[in-house]
């Protein structure tokens, strides 16, 4: 069992669709996690100097789970739509065994996914918290702002 997840993971690896939707969700998470912090405080997403704001902020990681979705298809279908199925099954008989490989390297995969854009959001929604929302130095007490 061991060796089909490690073939598994590895035929993960060697694919460009697993790097470019991992690239996708990296960019999207950043893009949409800056996007409600840069609005945070007014309309729809509460101040990041709140907990319901920040934690809004920092959980916005939905794009991870959709892309992981889309590779979780790609893997189930890859192997047919290529016709390298017949390989697999004569290397591994075992119907069940090759499909909880590729369930247990999917779900791999995904919590790497997940963990990729959690560390984005929570990076981006810390950053802003820090700043308090503001672009630039603070404004000096009893001077101009």
């Amino acid at each position: 069992m061991t060796r089909l997840i490690r073939v598994e993971l590895l035929k993960l690896r060697t694919v460009r669709a697993t790097y470019g939707l991992l690239a996708a969700t990296a960019v999207l998470t950043a893009v949409i996690t800056t996007a409600e912090a840069a609005r945070a405080g007014s309309g729809s997403v509460a101040s990041l100097s709140t907990a319901a704001g920040l934690s809004s902020v920092t959980t916005s990681t939905g794009w991870a789970m959709l892309l992981a979705a889309i590779l979780g298809v790609l893997i189930s279908s890859g192997e047919l739509r290529h016709s390298t199925a017949t390989l697999t099954y004569l290397a591994a008989p075992d119907r069940a065994r090759v499909l909880a490989a590729k369930a247990v390297a999917a779900t791999v995969l995904g919590a790497i996914f997940g963990l990729v854009a959690a560390v984005i959001a929570t990076g981006i929604g810390l950053a802003f918290a820090a700043s308090n929302g503001r672009e630039g130095p603070s404004p000096v007490p009893g001077g101009r702002s």
